[in-house]
């Protein structure tokens, strides 16, 4: 087996992740597929007049306003995490590279979003690296290309993993970059100790072979388990899920081509047609306008207009309105009429359920897995001390607490039936509190204030 061969879900869902991708990022993207997304009228159109149907058509981004808005509703708040107060900076750029651990929580929210499928893994640079702590490193769906799991202690583990990179080449050219393909193997030796390699091959070569091999340690010991986390819409396994806004997608790009077919009709039968009758060919002037005048010796010679009055444009303007409802219905909120609003909010309430829960659920995925990573970090930096846990925001309503309910929490809390995390916990749900701060450090400002 080649370290270039493909898991088999990967070659069965890399088609369907590029078209995520495409419709998200919207009409040129599209357009440039060409006949990926949008068929010839006929195989007899010409490559000029296909061109010219193509320009016509209008792609409307239904897809990314849907990413776009979901994913604010989930980071209205920003996630709230716990991490050992001694190495919490860390988190200020969280992959070495100046990205801040919350940003990076929300491209990960995206990426599951979109395709449904992301990886990261948590390492640390080699001895003597003056950069001497724990990073994370994202991986796209399309560059984890195969993985293998096996049984351990009852439990199913991720025994080897395959990783698609780009490698940087330096060029005589200070100015200049080039990029080539390279492949990272993470896998458990036959003792089930993790360990890496790094697979190039220059261009005259047919095979990709190994230039580098290392063995990550924590604490001078090598590690049991492969630090790599799969995030998915339901879990962090690494078997592919379908991407959550997959029909939004499919029903996006049937709007596209019914877009298509309305801008051809129209070009084609809006503007009128002259006809003439009765007229010799030579009577006949193309000039035509009101400064003109048309003569023809036969008396009974005709003028007229041939003009389109069907109500074929109209079924095809209304298959666009039905599209956008069914993509407004699948997640695409934002294009949806506001004539709703005298809708109860009871019927409201049960209308959004499903989506509701359906993005807490992926929230909740994304914040295992995140929590995870941490956690491996916390341990690798020898900093157990504290809590390391990462949760991010299922409360999209902007709903927060009324006088009268922060008076029974804090009778509640002061009478002993409740705890000071259970009190802040409600406190921050009700967005009474500052984001990103938890229970044990407001309590250690209160105490460093006197109040507590």
């Amino acid at each position: 087996m080649s370290i270039e061969t493909q898991h088999r879900k990967y070659q069965q869902n890399s088609d369907i992740w590029q078209t995520c991708r495409d419709v998200f990022a919207g009409e040129r993207a599209v357009k440039a597929a060409g006949t990926r997304y949008l068929p010839r009228v006929s195989e007899r159109q010409k490559p000029e007049d296909y061109s010219a149907y193509l320009r016509r058509a209008l792609f409307y981004n239904a897809t990314a306003r849907t990413v776009m808005g979901l994913e604010g509703f989930v980071f209205r708040k920003p996630p709230a995490v716990e991490f050992p107060s001694a190495i919490r900076d860390q988190l200020d750029d969280c992959t070495l590279s100046g990205v801040p651990f919350s940003a990076f929580a929300k491209s990960i929210f995206q990426e599951v979003l979109l395709v449904g499928r992301y990886g990261a893994i948590v390492d640390m640079p080699l001895e003597g690296d003056p950069n001497n702590r724990p990073y994370v490193t994202g991986y796209s769906a399309e560059q984890i290309t195969n993985w293998g799991t096996t049984w351990r202690g009852g439990n199913k583990v991720l025994s080897w993993l395959v990783l698609l990179e780009a490698r940087e080449e330096l060029t005589s050219d200070p100015f200049e970059r080039k990029f080539s393909d390279q492949y990272r193997l993470l896998e458990l030796d036959s003792d089930g100790l993790y360990q890496g390699s790094i697979w190039q091959k220059e261009k005259d070569e047919k095979e990709y072979h190994v230039v580098e091999q290392y063995q990550p340690k924590r604490r001078g010991e090598p590690l049991d388990f492969i630090p790599f986390c799969f995030f998915a819409p339901d879990g962090i396994a690494p078997e592919v899920s379908k991407p959550p806004l997959m029909d939004l997608v499919d029903v996006n790009l049937s709007h596209y081509r019914s877009s298509a077919d309305l801008e051809h009709s129209r070009h084609f039968c809006a503007s009128p047609v002259y006809f003439f009758s009765g007229f010799d060919s030579e009577e006949v002037s193309p000039a035509i306008g009101s400064s003109q005048g048309i003569v023809s010796k036969n008396a009974d010679a005709r003028v007229s207009f041939v003009e389109f009055t069907g109500g074929g444009l109209q079924e095809q303007r209304l298959a666009l309105t039905e599209k956008e409802s069914m993509m407004a219905a699948l997640g695409a909120r934002l294009l949806e009429p506001t004539k709703r609003a005298a809708e109860a909010a009871e019927t409201l309430q049960i209308r959004q359920s499903g989506e509701s829960s359906a993005l807490q659920s992926m929230a909740q995925s994304v914040g295992h897995g995140l929590t995870l990573l941490l956690r491996w970090w916390a341990d690798w930096a020898g900093a157990m001390s504290g809590p390391a846990v990462c949760t991010l925001n299922t409360d999209f309503q902007d709903i927060p607490l009324s006088p009268q309910e922060m008076t029974a929490l804090m009778a509640l809390w002061q009478a002993g039936g409740i705890s000071y995390a259970t009190l802040h916990r409600n406190l921050e749900q009700g967005e009474i509190t500052r984001p990103g701060i938890s229970a044990e450090a407001e309590k250690h400002e209160i105490a460093a204030e006197g109040v507590l």
